[in-house]
């Protein structure tokens, strides 16, 4: 079984909306991820965070599609049309992740996500709470998920031993 049915199947099991699409487009996300150098499982447990896998979310602040990307800080790469396509929404959502990961958070997942949500105002003495505390979501949600996919391939590895 390859990750991204290992995804779906980790998606299915805790119980998070819309699974049936998130399944169709799990190729994509660990295709997309893995260009981008950055983790599938946490790149689902964003879009969950983001958008419960509806593409078509616009934020109040303007952010569009599964990763709510804001088209204004693509250099206008994306409309907020084009990233309500899916494959177009998890592309700028991985490679947006993959800036505030390694650019901004020099690799620290916690700080990427804070980023990710709140800008650059994730460090230092004025820390952004909420964004924070979205961090924290994403990655409990990513460990959900981790740990979901482990008892998966644990039970593939007892099935070999019959």
């Amino acid at each position: 079984m390859g990750l991204a049915e290992l995804l779906c199947t980790a998606v299915i099991a805790v119980g998070m909306p819309r699974t049936e699409y998130a399944c169709k487009h799990m190729d994509t996300v660990v295709k997309e991820a893995e260009k981008n150098n950055v983790s599938p499982v946490t790149l689902v447990a964003l879009i969950h965070e983001e958008s419960r896998w509806k593409p078509w979310v616009v934020s109040k602040a303007g952010a569009c599609g599964l990763t709510q990307v804001m088209p204004k800080y693509t250099k206008g790469k994306w409309t907020c049309n084009s990233l309500k396509n899916p494959t177009n929404s998890i592309r700028a959502g991985a490679s947006a992740l993959a800036f505030w990961v390694y650019k901004y958070g020099k690799g620290d997942y916690r700080i990427g996500l804070c980023g990710y949500n709140g800008g650059y105002r994730c460090r230092g003495e004025k820390r952004n709470r909420r964004s924070l505390a979205y961090a924290k979501r994403v990655i409990k949600m990513t460990k959900k998920l981790e740990e979901s996919i482990e008892q998966q391939r644990e039970f593939q590895r007892s099935l070999r031993g019959w």
